[in-house]
């Protein structure tokens, strides 16, 4: 193996590394790709947006994002803290090495099941930041992750409602978070149904 071809750094307690003769970059040991948010996402994820309408659109990426936050819930409370406050800013920390934005959670009351997560210079308002504002979709990416993990920690089906930001200076968004009868998938079905339904009239 030549080293001259492997280069690695830790940002935020995350391990990076490029291994420049197979163009392999890993994040947290995990095979990743670079992407400039504008235009390369912007260009790749607008016209599927404008395709399926925003409502359908947010729906659909916010439930592929929360596949798989089970074990970003596991990883904060077994591997970064015990205490899921602790662990989820630790998490938060960790993926803004990503390039994900800021966390913070201002507030969580586990008895009245809801939370309050604010998320600095997030990655998909930066992405939109160019776009006119009628033409802007929010942070179902973000959103999907956030309802994921507070599922899971909250112990049940959780919604977030999304308080967008788009400050060209400090760009954030305000996620709310409560307890819902709904999951994402049961709100997507709902959808799928009203849309089937005016298709067939």
């Amino acid at each position: 193996m030549d080293e001259s071809n492997q280069t690695s750094i830790s940002v935020n307690g995350v391990g990076i590394s490029w291994d420049t003769s197979k163009a392999d970059l890993r994040f947290f040991g995990i095979a990743s790709t670079l992407f400039w948010n504008n235009p390369s996402l912007l260009r790749l994820l607008q016209p599927l947006e404008q395709e399926l309408g925003k409502e359908m659109f947010n729906l659909l990426v916010s439930y592929s994002s929360s596949l798989g936050t089970d074990e970003d819930y596991n990883a904060m409370v077994t591997q970064f803290s015990d205490n899921f406050e602790e662990g989820f800013l630790l998490w938060g920390k960790a993926v803004s090495a990503a390039g994900w934005g800021i966390f913070e959670l201002s507030q969580i009351d586990m008895q009245a099941r809801s939370a309050e997560v604010i998320v600095r210079y997030p990655w998909e308002l930066s992405m939109q930041a160019e776009l006119p504002e009628e033409e802007r979709w929010g942070c179902p990416f973000l959103q999907g992750k956030i309802i994921g993990i507070f599922t899971h920690a909250l112990k049940t089906p959780c919604w977030a409602e999304q308080e967008m930001h788009y400050d060209i200076r400090e760009p954030y968004v305000r996620f709310r978070i409560y307890a819902h009868e709904d999951t994402i998938y049961d709100k997507l079905e709902a959808l799928r149904r009203e849309q089937r339904a005016k298709y067939m009239n």
